[in-house]
């Protein structure tokens, strides 16, 4: 139980227009494999929203050396390491079917109120989580997003039904599609992404409307989404050509 793995076949539904795994889809991948560890560890969704806490996440870093195909299959292995004042580190590996690492990843989770909408005191987690201390991370915790000063290019967006999830508010994977399609189908015909850091810094509730910033220098690109001149969020990644 310390640790969970799983294994997914790439299916068209988790490509992008090149064939190979999309950003949101490893994001998807990875709020899956967490949930279901989180479950079998007495701490999933279903459990906690009882006792008025969900878990939400506050930033990833993710690293991919390869994006599989359609009709891959790849490896997801996921597990907590210790809190650090409220926050729930958990990381990830991804391997091939020769068990060849293609990619990593890091998060950081907190707890929140149901009600007040506010973070929540790791106290509030009454089922204690593995003493993992002694596995080794695959790679620290999620970096500081590098500022690029750069022109930027504005646009707005209004959040969704699709956009929406469980929780009420715009859902992690899907500010990754946002980020994908301000770079554009072109650029991203070219280009994957080879690394990407992405803060969740306020949550984007339905119908809020959203000032998109999109920042480029080179390979370097950032996107940052204000509701009411807010920071809402903010993406920082690296492209490499295809």
């Amino acid at each position: 139980m310390k640790v969970f793995e799983d294994e997914l076949l790439i299916r068209a539904k988790d490509c992008d227009l090149n064939g190979t795994w999309r950003l949101s889809a490893v994001l998807e991948a990875m709020q899956e494999a967490a949930g279901d560890h989180s479950t079998l560890l007495g701490c999933g969704r279903e459990t906690i929203v009882r006792t008025g806490i969900v878990w939400v996440l506050v930033r990833s870093e993710v690293r991919m050396d390869r994006y599989p195909a359609i009709g891959e299959k790849v490896r997801v292995k996921t597990f907590p390491m210790p809190v650090r004042h409220r926050f729930f580190p958990r990381y990830y590996i991804f391997t091939d079917e020769q068990g060849k690492r293609i990619g990593m990843a890091s998060t950081l989770w907190v707890l929140m109120d149901i009600n007040t909408r506010q973070m929540a005191a790791e106290t509030a987690l009454k089922t204690p989580l593995p003493d993992n201390s002694d596995l080794e991370a695959p790679m620290g915790f999620p970096a500081q997003i590098e500022k690029l000063a750069a022109w930027e290019t504005e646009s707005r967006y209004r959040a969704q039904y699709t956009d929406l999830d469980i929780n009420q508010h715009v859902n992690n994977t899907r500010y990754a599609d946002w980020f994908c399609n301000a770079l554009g189908t072109e650029t991203l015909r070219k280009h994957e992404i080879a690394s990407v850091i992405l803060d969740y810094n306020a949550e984007i509730r339905p119908d809020q409307e959203v000032r998109l910033s999109l920042k480029q220098d080179g390979m370097k690109c950032q996107l940052a989404g204000f509701c009411d001149q807010k920071k809402s969020f903010e993406i920082g990644a690296v492209l490499r050509e295809r």
